[in-house]
């Protein structure tokens, strides 16, 4: 099933929003009404100078999944919409879920989460690069490391970043008409772009109004350097990008201006998400399991520094195989013991039959009641087709009659080889008896074929004449 993403983000450098649950003075709750007002999905924040975790209040329209504070410097955060749809499958709105979210990695500088929905997973990156004033080996080696950490999930992925860097100049694939000159940050960024397949959707012809998202503190130096970055391949889905001047972050004058963008794709709804797999095993059988069983199952383990999340997909997936390997339920298998192969085999198609045969009418109720309907709308319209209609009811009729007549077909024969399973199993039971047996021996071998010795639970007899 086809799905729709509608994505609205933006980004943006608030120097700080303090401690506490409400922030700085209120700031919180001020830039979560203007974020909502802006309907955004996906909000990154820079310079937060928060504490690192999961910001949740009871009433507020969105989850803020924090970095952490480099001794009350730096620190980014994620602002993730609840009330906002991330998307339609079927004109029916999905939400991102908090509780979906996973870190795949976090430092006072970059945060990246993997956000799990119903059409497929999204990353979200959000990144403040490092001032110019800072050594040159140590601003490469930054890019070179967030290339590292992203470069894994470069399909769906889009960083919020201040990047600290102008665009530089136009190449077509990831900086378009709006170009920029070079600044000491730029070949860094532009290589990290460039390595994970990203582009700048500001610089492109989607973009409308101004372009300058920083000022410097006396007002007489602009310059663009925080941008959302989107895959190339989605550069087609940009419907709206531009800097948010309205919103107000209690800064005063200068300093930075959100960016925002509107992206929107169709894809396929997701074969990924992770719901609880539909095992065949018998869970009486899993306190059965000895202690050396299970020990013996979790053979390989991850790396140290493996990510939380390939571990536990190699958890469930081995936790899955012994499941599977010393909890596999029992074959079916006929309960009376005068049941031949022939006569299982019997019971299965005459089992399937009846299946098909209920189906077959489940159809002819629906087209029964499609063609009321087209009928009645015929009486406004004036087009019906309805020979269309009657030759393929008569189709679904003729089907019924031949299935039916193979039903009872199959129904006759399984009661005649069931009377004679019955015949044969009591003629064997009685040949074997010793001579002189009692009446409880006997009993006891034919109830499978005469039922319970109980009167009041009896139906009837069902012993066959002895000769």
């Amino acid at each position: 099933m086809t799905g729709t993403f509608c994505i609205s983000a933006a980004t943006a450098n608030v120097r700080t929003l303090a401690t506490g649950p409400n922030g700085y003075k209120g700031k919180i709750a001020y830039l979560q009404a203007q974020f909502q007002s802006h309907h955004l999905n996906f909000v990154g924040l820079q310079e937060t100078r928060t504490k690192e975790g999961l910001i949740r209040s009871r009433n507020a329209q969105y989850a803020r999944f924090c970095s952490g504070d480099d001794g009350g410097h730096h620190g980014v955060e994620l602002w993730l919409s609840t009330t906002q749809p991330i998307g339609y499958i079927a004109d029916e709105a999905i939400f991102a879920d908090p509780s979906k979210v996973v870190i795949l990695h976090r430092d006072p500088r970059r945060l990246l989460a993997r956000i799990e929905t119903e059409l497929e997973p999204l990353y979200v990156g959000v990144l403040h690069g490092p001032q110019s004033g800072i050594k040159e080996a140590e601003r490469e080696t930054w890019w070179k490391d967030t290339l590292a950490i992203c470069e894994r999930y470069k399909s769906r992925l889009i960083l919020l970043c201040d990047a600290n860097a102008a665009s530089g100049p136009e190449d077509s694939h990831i900086v378009f008409e709006h170009d920029d000159d070079v600044t000491a940050n730029t070949q860094f960024f532009h290589g990290t772009l460039q390595g994970l397949d990203l582009c700048l959707p500001s610089t492109g012809d989607k973009h409308f109004g101004h372009h300058a998202t920083w000022t410097s503190p006396d007002l007489r130096t602009q310059r663009r350097i925080d941008y959302i970055c989107i895959p190339q391949s989605l550069v087609h889905a940009v419907q709206y990008s531009s800097l948010l001047e309205d919103v107000d972050f209690g800064n005063g004058e200068g300093d930075h201006v959100a960016v925002g963008l509107q992206v929107s794709w169709n894809t396929q709804t997701c074969s990924t998400i992770r719901t609880a797999a539909q095992l065949s095993i018998d869970r009486g059988k899993i306190r059965k399991m000895s202690i050396n069983d299970v020990r013996n199952a979790f053979t390989h383990r991850c790396p140290w520094l493996c990510d939380i999340e390939t571990q536990v997909d190699l958890f469930n997936a081995q936790t899955h195989a012994l499941l599977v390997d010393q909890c596999a339920p029992d074959v079916v298998k006929a309960k009376k013991p005068f049941f031949t192969a022939a006569l299982w085999s019997l019971r299965k198609q005459k089992l399937r039959h009846r299946k098909t045969l209920k189906r077959i009418s489940g159809t002819l109720r629906r087209e029964l009641l499609s063609v009321t309907f087209r009928a009645w709308q015929y009486t406004r319209c004036g087009s019906y087709d309805g020979d269309r209609a009657w030759n393929y009811r008569t189709t679904l009729l003729v089907s019924a009659t031949r299935w039916t007549v193979a039903y009872h077909v199959l129904s006759r024969q399984t009661r005649a080889e069931l009377a004679q399973a019955k015949q044969n199993y009591v003629n064997t039971h009685i040949e074997g008896l010793r001579e002189g047996a009692s009446a409880s021996e006997i009993l006891h071998g034919v109830r499978p074929v005469i039922g319970t010795s109980n009167l009041r639970k009896r139906k009837g007899t069902s012993l066959y004449h002895l000769s």
